[in-house]
């Protein structure tokens, strides 16, 4: 089973966060840069301890160099 998940992403916060806006749209900051990718594994991460699962279980769908994404997390 899998789920589409909306995220918006900030990447170089000061502080790492997590905010579920409603169950299926989360806004996430993170320390990492846009730099090789850094910032959307961490992401990834994130949405992974946030559901429970392995960092390999989360997608990203659309939206690989915007800050507003659509992620597939396999449960």
């Amino acid at each position: 089973m899998s789920i589409n998940i909306k995220v918006t992403v900030t990447p170089n916060a000061k502080k790492e966060s997590l905010i579920e806006m409603n169950p299926k749209d989360l806004a996430i900051c993170v320390r990492e840069k846009t730099e090789r990718n850094q910032a959307n594994r961490r992401m990834c991460e994130l949405v992974a301890d946030h559901f429970g699962v392995s960092s390999r279980s989360v997608h990203i769908m659309t939206g690989h160099r915007a800050r507003s994404k659509i992620l597939t997390v396999d449960l």
